[in-house]
């Protein structure tokens, strides 16, 4: 006997019948393979609830851990606590494909010989697979069919979902998991670990753009300290001017002294003034940088704290902007007063110089002389007589004459009967007397040649 059901004007009327053995049998098996499917939905629901915890821990930990090698090892235990996953692992390779790093979580030392292989840059067959395709990489059964794979013992009665680590067209590594066999199949699940593997691959690019940032701040930070340093070591007032509301941007300790504000002005701060320098009392430099956009150099008379004037020589340079307009200006001051009052000195000495000049011939240099006959060589190779370069080169006017020591020794019989008149005339022969005594000297056949003659030459 048995009982059925049946519908009928809206209630449900419960009939009994008498069942054949084979309907009871039939029967049975019914009930067996709905208990079935139904503890299998039971386990799969199960599954895919750990696998959305696993998930969201895996969010969480991207949202709170900045330690690229902290979060992964972070996401491998996360992916396993749940009991999503019976183990799971991730390696990250460059762009020539060498590993950066891998960690695992519930494999433990039998990891260490994929570790090596890694290393080798021996990628699996189905990690080469993944790299390859953008889909999950389904393997239903490793421990059988990765014969060469030094984790396929670890998969028995597991299959194995691999998805490489891909954001915004770069991949950087791969993501396995072992997971039952008989749910390795479902497109949920699939879908599930292809999100997982999207979020670590984001994780990582943020992770990789936050490091970019902070080694662009890290330059930043030492080329403004470099030219910081740079700037306060000038010796003189350095600054950096907006060109809109004449603000200085940027000023070294020797242009302020401690009196630079914000949005202190160049002449409210150089000049004490509550306008911009006018051109005829005072060029303004910047006025002349925005019309040429060129280099300028203006000198301007600044007064010391004793109420000295200065002479101060403003360089100023543009900088423009992406239109070519000038957005800023570099202004250094530099005190030329000692450079001017040297250069005055310097003009009044040339013309002291030049004067003077104008009025004497100067003998001036290394003269070539002959040691012998006392002749000097000129700038064109030719030899003078002494008396005649020096007249040609000179005010200098020459009259000869004799002195008595050269008389004696060369006229000695007419140094005696001249002696007397050598006395009377202070030991000296004019040149009369001395042709007298050459032309003596030349009837009484005598040819010697005296030093005398040598330096004096007569017609």
């Amino acid at each position: 006997m048995g009982l059925f059901c049946f519908h009928g004007n809206g209630k449900d009327v419960l009939m009994a019948k008498k069942l054949t053995y084979e309907e009871l049998e039939l029967r049975v098996k019914d009930l067996q393979e709905e208990a079935v499917e139904r503890k299998r939905a039971e386990v799969r629901i199960e599954h895919l609830n750990a696998v959305l915890r696993a998930i969201r821990n895996v969010n969480q930990l991207i949202t709170r851990e900045k330690d690229r090698d902290r979060l992964l090892k972070a996401i491998c235990h996360s992916l396993i606590e749940t009991r999503g996953y019976s183990n799971a692992w991730i390696a990250l390779t460059d762009e020539s494909g060498a590993l950066v790093t891998a960690v695992e979580a519930g494999l433990g030392e039998d990891f260490l010989p994929m570790l090596e292989r890694l290393k080798r840059g021996e990628l699996t067959e189905c990690a080469q697979k993944t790299l390859r395709e953008t889909e999950v990489v389904v393997v239903e059964d490793p421990y059988s069919i990765c014969i060469g794979c030094p984790l396929a013992k670890n998969y028995s009665g597991s299959g194995a979902m691999t998805k490489g680590l891909e954001f915004d067209g770069k991949v950087y590594g791969l993501l396995t998991t072992s997971i039952p066999r008989d749910l390795i199949t479902d497109e949920e699940e699939q879908a599930l670990f292809k999100e997982v593997a999207g979020d670590i691959a984001f994780a990582l690019h943020s992770l990789e753009l936050e490091e970019e940032r902070k080694q662009a701040e890290e330059r930043i930070k030492q080329q403004t300290e470099f030219l910081n340093l740079v700037i306060e070591s000038l010796p003189y007032p350095f600054y950096v001017i907006d060109a809109f509301d004449y603000t200085i941007r940027v000023a070294n300790s020797k242009a302020h002294l401690g009196r630079l504000s914000k949005d202190k002005t160049c002449y409210a701060l150089i000049y004490q003034s509550d306008r911009p320098c006018e051109w005829e009392r005072r060029p303004c430099p910047l006025e002349k940088v925005k019309e040429t956009k060129q280099p300028v150099t203006i000198e301007h008379i600044r007064y010391d704290k004793d109420g000295n004037p200065r002479n101060i020589e403003v360089h100023a340079y543009p900088i423009l902007d992406n239109e070519g307009n000038v957005s800023q200006m570099i202004a250094s001051s530099v005190d030329v007063t000692q450079r001017k009052r040297a250069e005055e000195q310097r003009e009044k000495l040339i013309d002291e110089l030049e004067n003077a000049l104008a009025k004497v011939k100067t003998l001036s240099g290394l003269l070539p002389i002959c040691s012998s006959c006392k002749k000097i060589r000129d700038d064109k190779g030719y030899w003078n007589q002494i008396e005649g370069y020096i007249r040609d080169h000179s005010e200098a006017e020459f009259s000869h004459s004799i002195c008595p020591e050269c008389a004696k020794e060369l006229y000695p019989e007419l140094y005696k009967k001249t002696g007397s008149e050598i006395d009377r005339r202070q030991y000296s022969f004019d040149e009369q007397v001395l042709k007298r005594f050459v032309a003596q000297d030349r009837r009484s056949g005598l040819e010697r040649r005296s030093g005398i003659e040598r330096r004096a030459a007569f017609a």
